[in-house]
C-alpha cells in the first residue's frame, strides 16, 4: 500500500521542486508551486503516519528519539491553516516566540498525527474565529 500511494505524490512534489525552480513564473505563480509543494509535503507525512499506525496496531513499529523545532513545527501547521482560512475568506495570523528550543519527543501513536488533529479541527472552527495567543 505504502508504494501506491507514495510513488504518484512524489511525481506531483518533484514536479512541483522543477516549477519553483523556474525563472518564468511570476512570484503569485511562485507562491502558489510553493504552496503545492508544502501541502504536498505534509500529504505524504500523514500517509506515513497512518502507515506507522497501522504498525502500532500490527505491534510491529519500533519507537525512536528524534528532536524537532517546535517553532518550525508550529509555522507549518499554520501554513496549513492560513491557507483553510484564505479559503473561507478570513485573515489568519501566527506568531510564536523566537526563543523556542528544540524538542525531544518519543514518538508514539499518540504524538503521531498531532499537526493532523490540529489541521482537521481547522476548518471547524473557521467558522468562529478568534485571537489565540499562546503562553
Amino acid at each position: 500500500m505504502s508504494h501506491e500511494l507514495r510513488t504518484p505524490l512524489n511525481g506531483i512534489l518533484g514536479y512541483a521542486q522543477l516549477l519553483s525552480r523556474s525563472e518564468e513564473l511570476s512570484p503569485s505563480s511562485l507562491r502558489s508551486v510553493e504552496a503545492i509543494e508544502h501541502c504536498g509535503d505534509h500529504l505524504l507525512m500523514l500517509i506515513s503516519e497512518i502507515l506507522d499506525l497501522a504498525k502500532i496496531e500490527a505491534g510491529r513499529l519500533e519507537l525512536e528519539n528524534s528532536t524537532f523545532e517546535l517553532h518550525e513545527f508550529l509555522a507549518s501547521v499554520a501554513d496549513i491553516a492560513r491557507l483553510g482560512a484564505t479559503q473561507a475568506g478570513l485573515i489568519f495570523s501566527h506568531e510564536t516566540r523566537s526563543a523556542m528550543a528544540a524538542f525531544s519527543d518519543r514518538r508514539t501513536a499518540t504524538s503521531y498525527g498531532r499537526s493532523c488533529l490540529i489541521c482537521s479541527a481547522m476548518p471547524l472552527n473557521l467558522r468562529n474565529a478568534a485571537p489565540y495567543r499562546s503562553a
